[in-house]
């Protein structure tokens, strides 16, 4: 795995799939999840019902093509209102990866810096997380780019 970290817009990522944080109430009003949805709109509908079912839950991630890309759908909170929790982020890599075989168009994967917009936590406590969360998925043959935060 080649895990590099990158400064920029996630949303022009020539990665084959990006990863989107979300909550479990199907509400994308602020953030990356915002842009997201104004941009992938079908994969937004998708999430959303999945929501409406009660089906998305932290820790679980899910797949949707929409267009050119692939969307990952990744819960770092359970409610908008609520903030992220460092085992969201390590239980939804480790889902990530465990359901990425399923998808062998995908050789590389956008991450933002998952829960430190909205979701509150630290950038330096999340990269150590996403690090040592990726670096167990060492043998796989992918590309990873981790988006920065703009303010740290």
């Amino acid at each position: 795995m080649n895990i590099e970290f990158v400064k920029g817009n996630i949303l022009e990522t020539e990665c084959d799939a990006i990863v989107n944080p979300v909550n479990c109430v199907g509400v994308a009003g602020r953030g990356l999840a915002l842009q997201m949805k104004l941009k992938y709109p079908r994969q937004y509908e998708a999430y959303r019902e999945l929501c409406l079912k009660k089906k998305m839950r932290p820790g679980k991630v899910f797949f949707y093509k929409e267009r050119e890309k692939y969307i990952i759908s990744f819960p770092t909170k359970d409610h908008w209102m609520r903030g992220t929790r460092l085992v969201y982020i390590k239980d939804g890599i480790v889902d990530l990866f465990w359901k990425l075989p399923n998808f062998p168009n995908v050789s590389s994967i956008a991450f933002p810096a998952l829960g430190c917009g909205e979701g509150g936590l630290p950038w330096h406590v999340v990269k150590n997380e996403m690090l040592d969360s990726l670096q167990c998925r060492s043998g796989l043959k992918i590309d990873v780019k981790i988006y920065e935060p703009r303010r740290k």
